[in-house]
């Protein structure tokens, strides 16, 4: 099948009656006008997206049922068959990832558009102009005070849970085998169940507990780089995107999309300090193309407004963990505004 969605009505039917006996129950889901998307994170972990909450499926797609799903949508739409795709169908948005980039198996998230153009009125009577509105967006419960959070231990421990669970974007820096991405694993642990997560690895390190979860893993041998894991992952509908070590043009990428509606995300990288992070962080961003001539002032105000927090981490002894903590308040003449919540104090045992 070569003919893309130009092609024959008798073409897309044939198509359609494919995907179904591919995807089974999954695709009829499709039909279901309360339906906004279906997602299936891997062969065995499928959802979907209904009146604007997360259900799980007790579904099962095989491999090759996915795979051959993930070929007629390619051949419909007269692409070849590549490790990310973007594709359509009639009323339907469809975005693909093959492994080993998709690190659990075959993916899919297919996003369900309305059947009907909506009006003003329509809004009106939903209640979606009311000015005071009721929301779930979980218990992140009160913050800590900074005496609590400065002394250490349990005190930064009810921080760290309320920095996620508040949707706080945070960076984790550190040098190598400083406990970045064990760190970045315990912080993960206290994102709610509700939320649908995506990583972004150059290799998949990172344990997600989350039951709504979609691994990516860069493959530059396929020609697949974190900058293209980061604008694909847009297609996924994430809650929360965490992206582990970035090292160059993919910070610009990173920012963006961070700034399109993902609160609760978290990056991590190499640094020294938590203070230094932010240079670094400055300089990965212009190795982009469209932010080489960025203006420092403008590119500063940018990251301050993206993210909260920088969590530092060190291995110190063979003990590795978070060593300092600031809060980025914004920009002043020169750089960043921060205070300090938390820093470890070193001893000398010598003296």
């Amino acid at each position: 099948m070569t003919s893309s969605l130009t092609g024959s009505k008798q073409l897309l039917e044939r198509a359609e009656s494919l995907l179904r006996s591919h995807l089974g129950s999954v695709y009829e889901y499709l039909n279901d006008s309360a339906v906004q998307e279906v997602m299936v994170n891997s062969p065995s972990n499928i959802w979907l997206e209904r009146h604007g909450q997360y259900e799980q499926l007790d579904l099962k797609v095989s491999q090759e049922s996915l795979r051959a799903a993930i070929t007629v949508l390619a051949n419909l739409n007269g692409k070849s068959t590549t490790l990310l795709l973007d594709c359509r169908l009639p009323g339907l948005r469809v975005a693909a990832t093959l492994p080993p980039v998709s690190a659990a198996g075959p993916s899919l998230s297919i996003r369900r558009h309305s059947s009907r153009n909506f009006t003003l009125d329509d809004y009106l009577q939903a209640g979606s102009l009311d000015q005071v509105v009721s929301v779930r967006l979980g218990k992140a419960g009160e913050r800590p005070p900074d005496e609590e959070v400065a002394s250490g231990g349990a005190g930064l421990v009810k921080f760290m849970d309320w920095m996620v669970k508040s949707r706080a974007n945070y960076i984790i820096s550190g040098s190598t085998s400083s406990g970045k991405t064990a760190l970045l694993n315990a912080l993960a642990a206290c994102i709610p169940d509700t939320d649908r997560v995506i990583t972004i690895e150059d290799t998949a390190e990172l344990r997600i507990l989350a039951p709504n979860h979609v691994a990516f893993e860069a493959n530059p041998a396929y020609g697949i780089q974190i900058r293209d894991l980061v604008r694909h992952t847009l297609r996924y509908r994430p809650n929360r995107i965490l992206v582990g070590e970035i090292r160059g043009a993919e910070a610009f990428d990173m920012l963006d999309a961070y700034n399109t509606g993902h609160p609760g995300s978290a990056v991590s990288f190499h640094s020294d300090t938590a203070q230094l992070a932010l240079s670094r962080l400055e300089n990965m961003i212009r190795m982009a193309p469209e932010a080489s001539n960025w203006p420092l002032d403008d590119l500063r105000r940018q990251i301050a407004t993206t993210f909260r927090f920088v969590l530092h981490a060190s291995n110190v002894g063979g003990k590795r963990g978070p060593v300092e903590v600031i809060e980025l308040l914004g920009v002043k003449a020169g750089g960043y505004d921060t205070r300090s919540l938390f820093k470890k104090q070193f001893v000398n045992e010598d003296h």
